[in-house]
This record gives structure tokens, C-alpha cells and sequence, in this order.
């Protein structure tokens, strides 16, 4: 992280790895909405950067937390023992 949160649209894969909360998400992909998303981060930028940086420390802690490599690879490995559990099975 940079230090600055992301200005996101909700397109699929984005919300699951991002949330309103974590960042400026777009309330669709218009370029109208885009735009609001852009302006919602500049005015925190200068009236708001304690909402920044709250928004970029979430964003941080929810990655690091859902997808950090000990996770990743216990959730493949869940994966991996179902679908033989289901091939023995057959």
C-alpha cells in the first residue's frame, strides 16, 4: 500500500477483494459514478485525510487477513480434500 486507498468500480472479482468501507468504490461503472468516487476521495484529501488513512488501514487488514498465503493455502487445501472426498466417494 501506498498509503492511499483505492477508487474502485464494482465490477466482479473487485467486490470480493474490496469494500465501500476499505475504499471509494463507485456506486456503479458509469462515468458519472466513477467521477462522485474520484471527488468523495478528493475532498478528504482536503478537508478528511484521518478518513484516508482509516479507509487505507481496513483495506490493508482485510487483504492481509483474507488473503495472505497461509489462507490462500488452506483454503486450496479444503478444495483439494473435498474433490477427493467426492472422487472416492464415486
Amino acid at each position: 500500500s501506498a498509503g492511499i486507498p483505492t477508487i474502485v468500480t464494482p465490477s466482479r472479482g473487485i467486490v470480493d477483494v474490496v469494500d465501500p468501507e476499505s475504499s471509494y468504490m463507485a456506486k456503479s461503472i458509469s462515468a458519472s459514478a466513477i467521477a462522485d468516487a474520484i471527488n468523495s476521495f478528493l475532498e478528504d484529501w482536503s478537508y478528511n485525510r484521518r478518513r484516508i488513512a482509516a479507509k487505507t488501514n481496513r483495506s490493508l487488514s482485510y487483504v492481509t487477513s483474507s488473503f495472505s498465503r497461509m489462507v490462500v493455502v488452506g483454503e486450496y487445501s479444503k478444495l483439494y480434500s473435498q474433490l477427493a472426498e467426492r472422487n472416492s466417494a464415486e
